[in-house]
């Protein structure tokens, strides 16, 4: 039952299990965090930072959020990197005052590139930005400052 899986986890990453949520989907939870995150956006101009190519449970909710805030509110997409510093710099590039929101994968599912969420949180932190993990492709559980992300736990009825 979901109330035991919230505890077994929870017991596993040392935290409450109320602080611990269960979602039928990635793109569920996604969506839902587009969407709570959306009323704080209402009165506010910015970006939304994405990656190209990113999975579709990661874009489409914020174009929607994008398309219904009248021209407020602009997806910017960061393009295939070029350099060697790859996601992370191109990403840490982007990062300023302007953007509201950064949804963002532990890797990139195109190429397995990394992205480096440990110095990305920080940046994001320091300029107010909501951070949103789409780890749908890490399949693991990585420790990031004092965050957790964990990619899918699949529970199958037996």
């Amino acid at each position: 039952d979901q109330k035991r899986v919230r505890e077994l986890f929870a017991s596993f990453i040392e935290a409450d299990s109320s602080q611990i949520a269960t979602m039928p989907s990635t793109a569920f939870a996604i969506s839902l965090a587009a969407r709570n995150i959306q009323r704080t956006l209402l009165k506010k101009k910015g970006r939304v930072l994405i990656l190209q190519d990113q999975m579709c449970s990661a874009i489409y909710p914020w174009q929607e959020i994008c398309e219904e805030s009248n021209g407020n509110i602009e997806l910017d997409v960061v393009p295939h990197p070029q350099t060697e510093g790859g996601w992370t710099e191109a990403i840490l590039k982007r990062l300023d005052n302007d953007v509201l929101v950064a949804c963002l994968p532990p890797l990139h599912w195109s190429d397995g590139a990394l992205v480096d969420l440990e110095i990305i949180s920080s940046v994001c932190i320091k300029h107010d930005i909501a951070l949103i993990v789409d780890a749908t492709q890490g399949e693991f559980i990585k420790y990031v400052g004092r965050y957790f992300y964990l990619s899918v736990l699949e529970l199958t009825e037996v």
